[in-house]
């Protein structure tokens, strides 16, 4: 068995003062909008501490000191490249802050950050950065799982959850979708990311109206947002992630898996925690 495998290595780094304010980047580019932290790529012969530091300068225009290694995320690519981010952060900077074309560069209060639209699963990475006891974000390879051209997949935790509260990370419809936050999701018309994005929203778990238009009308996507209400998004991302390897399977027939045999949310709720079905009924 080799220990050899190729990597892809990057770096992101959360820059903050001593006033209560981290440094972001509202991105705008396509593949991955959104409010995030500075960073990029390390480039060949270059230590990752040098890279985090030469990548902050190249888009905000600070030049950082010091900074500390506090955490990992990793995935999967395609044809079993590895994908690692790794988390810096640190609080000794000089210079002026400037924007470039990748997105406007700013100070925010550090307790506003979690309510803006944050870039797909920023807020899991955020737990991180500021985790004293987590250090690691890991998106889980399924063997067992395959895509409709019979390639092995792999939960694409990156896709998170729809505003509806579809599973984006499970989707096998289309295989090429960024999910739905990506600015290139084609349900455009779609009733429930209009509402959202109307009232500054996430989700619909994030709205403290009882309501079932739109997608919400069937009992997967309304039951996984009133699973994020209870237990939050982190949660519902596990558990889905457990029960896809313990053999749950999100799409079977189409769009239809074993999360749509429910006529009651409680029951889907229970079927989401256990993995274990105790309905024969399907919608």
């Amino acid at each position: 068995m080799s220990h050899e495998e190729k990597t892809i290595l990057t770096n992101m780094c959360m820059v903050y003062d001593d006033q209560g304010n981290v440094l972001v980047e509202d991105r705008s580019k396509p593949e991955w909008p959104g409010i995030t932290f500075p960073g990029g790529h390390v480039e060949h012969g270059e230590s990752f501490v040098a890279s985090v530091i030469r990548e902050v300068k190249e888009e905000t225009g600070l030049d950082i000191e010091r900074p500390v290694l506090c955490g990992i995320k990793q995935w999967y690519e395609k044809e079993d490249v590895r994908y690692v981010v790794m988390f810096f952060k640190t609080n000794r900077f000089s210079g002026t802050i400037r924007s470039l074309e990748e997105g406007e560069v700013y100070w925010m209060p550090r307790e506003q950050l979690r309510h803006c639209q944050l870039a797909q699963d920023m807020d899991e990475m955020i737990e991180i950065f500021e985790s004293d006891d987590r250090t690691e974000f890991y998106y889980y390879y399924n063997e067992d799982a395959e895509d409709i051209k019979g390639v092995k997949r792999k939960m694409k935790r990156e896709l998170g959850i729809a505003r509806c509260g579809l599973a984006c990370c499970l989707c096998s419809e289309n295989v090429s979708c960024q999910g739905c936050n990506s600015g290139n999701c084609g349900e455009r018309d779609c009733v429930n990311r209009k509402c959202s994005q109307a009232k500054g929203l996430k989700g619909c778990w994030e709205c403290p109206e009882e309501c079932r238009l739109g997608l919400l009308q069937k009992i997967k996507p309304y039951g996984f947002t009133q699973y994020i209400k209870r237990y939050g998004t982190q949660k519902l991302l596990e558990r889905l992630e457990e029960n896809e390897k313990a053999g749950v399977r999100y799409h079977v027939s189409g769009i239809v898996g074993d999360y749509d045999n429910f006529d009651d949310v409680e029951s889907l709720i229970q079927f989401i925690d256990t993995g274990i079905s105790h309905s024969t009924n399907s919608i």
